[in-house]
């Protein structure tokens, strides 16, 4: 924290700071620092795919599906489609957003089309 009041852009403590939030269970402050670091990296799947998880841990439900939006959305543009381990675990993070919104319908209509 210190580091980044020096240089607050340095991604390396950027994500130092990330492990250390996740250890202390701090899932505001880990969404605020994704955030931060999906700003520096906008076209990076990795970096979306990272916010919808500090999304779904901060409670914010709805912007988590919407990452995992923005991911698939990602995935039809590449020239190299996400692995199949990455793209069920943003599949699997879609249903568990819709599922704590209490979109059930929705969860299950999503699971069935993919």
């Amino acid at each position: 924290i210190q580091a980044l009041k020096i240089n607050p852009t340095n991604e390396s403590c950027l994500r130092d700071l990330c492990q250390l939030q996740m250890h202390l269970r701090d899932y505001s402050g880990f969404l605020d620092t994704r955030r931060m670091l999906l700003l520096n990296h906008a076209g990076q799947v990795d970096a979306w795919s990272s916010y919808g998880v500090a999304c779904y841990l901060a409670g914010d439900f709805e912007n988590a599906s919407g990452s995992c939006d923005s991911v698939l959305g990602f995935n039809k543009q590449l020239k190299v489609p996400l692995r199949p381990n990455q793209l069920l675990e943003i599949l699997v993070l879609k249903v568990k957003a819709l599922e704590a919104m209490g979109n059930f319908k929705e969860a299950i209509i999503f699971i069935i089309e993919n």
